[in-house]
């Protein structure tokens, strides 16, 4: 895609003046002065209709006596670089929209003009849908946090004027990709806002940013507001509506995590008969709450037999699910509870793989976090070598440093008297630039 060019009506004329050898006065013709034409060209006189036409007139007398084709409007002399500039967002909008499913490489060299572009023409109707479109697309490959950046950009576009179904939409969008990259104090702010300013919201995205509210609200603690929004929900639901069973799997983690494991195991077992037999992710979420349930009560022979459930369920899930990172990093928490040191690093290895595929830092930061607990215990010096390996290129890949991961290493090499990693990790802190 080649570069555009914005021209003002008298660059315009200049520019054809100069493509084919005309001069002002002629150009000027019987109709005007030539001094006219050269306030026109030098953008101080602001170029008439009637001008314009009288200009394509000369022109045409001019082409016909010299025998050469010039094919200008008076349209095309008076559109202004407003409209110039929205024609040009409006097909790189199209291409951009073309390639988000085709090709990556067209796509992102796309955005990047388009980008460039908006630097100097910030027309923020054409803006919002860019960045809506490169959230779409990142979102898509699973990169949330450049996802969710530019659904940033298009909500932060909106003059907040006007309220309307786009900005609803985008903040639905937000709404969930903060759950997955697990930003949920942000997610509590989207709907906030989303209740604060659309009053008379249409009832599905009430239900949705609800149902997302309960997540980020159980998430840091707050489960009687989670579970308060989770009957919300409920009872706007139809009877069929398969999303019950997601918000009965809801209610049975607050009641885990509240230590009512009765009426968490209750929950879990209703869920049991009501997934369907194929939706092995729901399978999976339901059978990790039965084994912390089984493992806080005790019951080891239960305990026992839904690991090997799960299992066998984990092993059909979808690998392109949204949340499948999380899935294994689960099951590789309840390995470890179980001290079953093995599985549960396979667990995490497999969620590690997935949170660097999706660029989740702050996942990848936990998973490193229990895989250097693990081999701390085994006192596994190679594997410890290559975590720290990872944490090192890691801090360089998101430019920060994850301090406590370094502190784990420091501590470690202390005890066991390694001063030349003490030396090379603290080094490797300090020296460190964002």
């Amino acid at each position: 895609m080649g570069l555009y060019n914005i021209l003002s009506s008298g660059d315009k004329i200049k520019k054809i003046r100069t493509k084919y050898g005309f001069n002002q006065e002629e150009l000027a013709g019987s109709s005007m002065t030539r001094n006219l034409i050269s306030e026109i060209e030098h953008n101080k006189v602001r170029l008439t209709e009637s001008t314009a036409e009288a200009i394509v007139q000369n022109l045409n007398k001019l082409a016909e006596a010299r025998k050469i084709n010039v094919n200008i409007s008076a349209e095309y002399l008076l559109e202004d670089e407003i409209s110039q500039a929205n024609k040009i967002l409006k097909d790189y909008i199209s291409k951009l929209k073309k390639y988000v499913n085709l090709n990556d490489n067209d796509f992102l060299e796309t955005l990047k003009k388009c980008e460039n572009f908006l630097v100097d023409w910030n027309i923020k109707d054409k803006k919002i849908i860019v960045y809506e479109l490169a959230g779409d697309y990142f979102y898509s490959k699973k990169y949330f946090d450049k996802s969710i950046l530019y659904y940033q950009k298009a909500f932060e576009a909106y003059d907040k004027v006007c309220y309307d179904i786009q900005l609803l939409r985008i903040l639905r969008k937000m709404s969930k990709i903060y759950i997955l990259s697990k930003k949920f104090n942000e997610g509590i702010e989207c709907y906030e806002f989303a209740m604060n300013h659309f009053k008379n919201i249409p009832q599905s995205y009430f239900e949705i940013f609800t149902y997302n509210s309960t997540i980020c609200y159980e998430e840091l603690g707050d489960y009687d507001k989670a579970l308060e929004n989770l009957d919300k929900v409920d009872k706007l639901l139809d009877e069929k509506d398969n999303r019950h069973c997601d918000i009965l799997i809801n209610r049975s983690d607050c009641f885990l995590k509240m230590g009512d494991f009765k009426k968490a195991l209750d929950i879990c077992k209703i869920v049991s008969q009501k997934i369907g037999e194929n939706e092995y992710y729901k399978k999976v979420i339901n059978s990790t709450n039965l084994v912390w349930i089984y493992i806080k009560t005790n019951d080891n022979n239960m305990i026992s037999k839904q690991l090997k459930i799960m299992e066998d369920d984990l092993m059909h899930i979808d690998k392109e699910s949204d949340g499948i990172d999380l899935v294994y990093f689960y099951v590789g928490k309840i390995f470890e509870c179980l001290h079953k040191n093995k599985e549960a690093e396979k667990h995490y290895l497999e969620s590690l793989k997935f949170s660097k595929k999706f660029q989740k830092y702050d996942l990848e930061c936990k998973i490193l976090g229990h895989l250097i607990d693990l081999y701390i215990r085994s006192n596994d010096l190679e594997k410890i070598e290559s975590i720290k390996n990872q944490v090192m290129i890691l801090s360089n890949r998101e430019l920060k440093v994850p301090n406590e991961l370094l502190y784990k290493l420091i501590i470690f090499y202390s005890k066991t008297a390694q001063n030349d990693k003490i030396f090379e990790v603290s080094n490797f802190a300090l020296n460190f630039k964002a």
